[in-house]
């Protein structure tokens, strides 16, 4: 018989390839079974309800995301030590879903301290910090605050170029967000030059 964590870690793995297949409702199916058959606070809860999530994200049902997210915050933050990286991970799942909402201010909130636990759990130029940085651009990009955008790309771009292999996707579509953002200001020069480096890796890719 399989102890809890190797069967939850089953049940969370054909979940997510549930949906990854569209098949929404089977995936919930397993995340609650995940829930129901776990001891309280467990880790694996954390998952599926993260994974809870991702299906009404996925939906567009963004206040179920939220709530299912808001509670795997909940749990991890007594069942994980202070600051883990999984945190930070659902700090920034919650702040997508508030910037697709239009609620930028509270999508900063949650980004920033997302940044904040991955900045001192982190190593400093881990791709995930990369990443959050990119979240806080996008926010800062929706209120038309480009020059801090425009940071956040710039810092977005030095950690991914030295912990990224030189043509990697993402360096690709940070150069792509410089670009929109020096676009977006009127700068097109800049924008060109951001743009063609963005295509000469996605060429490479």
């Amino acid at each position: 018989m399989k102890d809890e964590l190797g069967e939850s870690n089953d049940l969370n793995s054909l979940g997510h390839l549930m949906v990854k297949m569209a098949k929404f409702d089977k995936a919930k199916d397993y995340f609650f079974k995940v829930i129901n058959d776990s001891t309280p606070n467990h880790t694996s809860i954390v998952t599926a309800y993260s994974n809870i999530g991702l299906v009404y994200y996925s939906q567009g049902d963004y206040d179920k995301a939220l709530k299912s997210y808001e509670k795997a915050l909940e749990i991890s933050l007594v069942s994980l030590p202070l600051n883990h990286p999984s945190s930070a991970t659902t700090y920034n799942n919650i702040g997508l879903v508030y910037k697709n909402k239009g609620d930028y201010d509270k999508a900063l909130k949650c980004y920033e301290k997302a940044l904040e636990i991955q900045l001192v759990s982190l190593p400093p130029n881990h791709p995930d910090i990369a990443t959050t940085y990119g979240n806080i651009r996008s926010v800062y990009d929706s209120q038309g605050d480009y020059d801090k955008a425009l940071k956040r790309c710039e810092k977005a771009l030095e950690i991914s170029l030295v912990s990224l292999a030189s043509n990697h996707p993402s360096i690709a579509t940070t150069y792509g967000n410089i670009g929109s953002v020096y676009d977006s200001q009127g700068d097109y020069d800049k924008a060109l030059k951001s743009y063609e480096k963005a295509l000469v890796i996605g060429d490479k890719t």
